[in-house]
């Protein structure tokens, strides 16, 4: 979660576009996608501006009804106002706050600050800053001047072992949209990728014994 971007899409239509895979790999990067329902996942790790300026065409160019962008970003630089409460923030294009801003806003989430360019100025510009966050605020941007409905849900994470932050996104994902049922008692049981038996390597190889 902490060095990938994880995209959501609910589409209109499943059987039809789809994301030019050779286009993929010759902007060196990678994708995997599969369909649950009328859900679209998408894992993207890629800078490169080409890359977003296509994925944004995709976007519209298959109808999503709306696309979730998950994220994170560096703890270490959190502005003052940042230090307390929940580590959880969201955005959402004008377009999707239209739809779901009353909705968010009954969930309690709190939006992802804006940071004056001149902190000790009080009169200084305010921006959104995202450090560690890659491509978020430029794909972010690039929704809302191209009229998409994206949220942006993030997380405010340090280096190592961040399972933790990906099992607290997700459910608060759950919240909002509900992917799987929460349980009377104890909490969501997501399946979790091979890949995360392995976060600190194999281990030690027995041969060296």
């Amino acid at each position: 979660m902490y060095t990938s971007r994880h995209f959501w899409r609910d589409k209109v239509d499943s059987t039809q576009n789809h994301i030019p895979y050779k286009l993929l790999f010759s902007l060196y990067t990678f994708a995997h996608t599969f369909s649950w329902r009328v859900w679209v996942f998408l894992q993207l790790q890629t800078k490169v501006s080409s890359f977003r300026k296509l994925m944004v065409s995709w976007i519209k160019s298959c109808g999503f009804l709306r696309t979730v962008l998950l994220s994170s970003s560096h703890a270490y630089q959190r502005d003052d106002q940042q230090l307390f409460g929940t580590h959880l923030r969201y955005l959402l294009t004008p377009s999707l706050q239209k739809e779901e801003g009353q909705r968010v806003g009954e969930l309690g989430w709190r939006e992802m600050e804006r940071i004056s360019i001149l902190p000790d100025v009080c009169e200084s510009e305010q921006r959104l800053y995202i450090p560690g966050g890659g491509v978020t605020k430029a794909l972010y941007t690039d929704c809302c001047t191209e009229d998409i409905s994206m949220a942006v849900l993030l997380i405010f994470c340090s280096e190592g072992d961040n399972i933790p932050d990906a099992f607290m996104l997700i459910n608060h994902l759950n919240d909002w949209l509900h992917l799987l049922e929460k349980p009377t008692q104890g909490s969501v049981q997501w399946k979790v990728p091979p890949s995360w038996r392995l976060l600190f390597g194999s281990g030690i190889p027995p041969q060296l014994f």
